[in-house]
């Protein structure tokens, strides 16, 4: 076998690998109905609204949200801090009546002394479990505020 005929060889051969190899990786993109989970972190009322109005956007459009309320995020969810987000509050309204999964987190709670019957109608208390199931939903899409 002449070199020209093996390097023809191993080129061929990497050109088959590399063509087998592009064709089996599937691009990310979004599906029709893939779920969409948000994590909250934030007390300022700005992100707050900005998180939950996009979250309403999103499930307009046909995907199931949950909304996961930790850190300072808890304070958004707590009836004792009403006055302070009524918008945020409705919008939790909102959400929860199109079938959103609003979650809060119980560590966090108890850290800013919010109780299990001091969160806002529509909201759980969401422990790792009830979390961990929304969150790694297959198709799961994620954004953090």
């Amino acid at each position: 076998m002449t070199k020209s005929v093996f390097r023809f060889g191993v080129i061929l051969a990497f050109v088959l690998a590399a063509a087998t190899l592009a064709a089996s990786v599937q691009p990310a993109v979004s599906g029709d109905e893939d779920p969409f989970f948000v994590s909250l972190v934030s007390d300022d009322a700005h992100a707050a609204t900005m998180a939950l109005s996009f979250a309403k956007t999103i499930q307009d459009q046909g995907h199931p949200v949950t909304v996961f309320f930790s850190n300072r995020g808890v304070l958004v969810v707590s009836k004792a801090h009403a006055e302070t987000y009524p918008e945020q509050q409705k919008e939790i309204g909102t959400l929860t009546s199109g079938g959103a999964v609003l979650l809060a987190c119980p560590h966090c709670m108890k850290y800013y002394g919010i109780e299990d019957t001091g969160l806002v109608r529509g909201v759980a208390v969401g422990g790792p479990d009830k979390v961990t199931e929304r969150l790694f939903m297959d198709g799961t899409k994620t954004l953090t505020w």
